[in-house]
């Protein structure tokens, strides 16, 4: 017999991110041996350590861009088992530096984030509202028809932010 307050509980979540026994050569070079950790949705966790560590290494295995050992489950799913868009709407990425150089309107680059969702060229409604969302979250929104190659540094990473976001990852 069950215990009365089981059914009040909340069911358990499964980590947003879980890594196990990661390793990835690049070349003759180990530049991830055997790292593991957990990250739960909605909690901030850090990757540190010096250059040349596998930071950058260990999240282009997560994104599934680089061959690896170990395992990547994405909320609770084997990433090697999800196809490229799957992963994609389970993780967004922002790249330390973007090769990005089109005249792409602000607008466009952050609809870019919701292409995993409907693989659509034209956004959806609910996809639009998504899209001016994080453009008002990242105070964008006065630059939205801008051309992508004509901002500053610090804009363009906040239109790569505001992708991420708009990826609803």
């Amino acid at each position: 017999m069950s215990d009365a307050g089981e059914a009040t509980r909340p069911a358990l979540q499964p980590p947003a991110l879980q890594v196990r026994a990661l390793g990835i050569r690049r070349g003759r070079r180990q530049v991830v041996n055997d790292v593991s950790f957990t990250a739960a949705a909605g909690q901030v966790t850090a990757l540190l350590g010096p250059n040349g560590a596998g930071k950058s290494s260990a999240m282009l295995a997560i994104l599934g861009l680089l061959p690896h050992t170990g395992t990547i489950h994405l909320g609770g799913v084997d990433a090697a088992t999800m196809d490229v868009r799957a992963r994609a709407r389970a993780v967004a990425y922002v790249p330390q530096a973007s090769a990005l150089a089109a005249a792409l309107p602000v607008r466009d680059v952050v609809a870019q984030g919701r292409f995993a969702h409907d693989g659509s060229v034209r956004p959806r409604a609910a996809d639009r509202a998504r899209i001016e969302a994080a453009l008002q979250r990242l105070s964008l929104g006065g630059l939205a028809d801008r051309p992508f190659d004509q901002l500053s540094q610090g804009e363009a990473r906040r239109v790569l932010v505001a992708r991420a976001i708009a990826a609803d990852a």
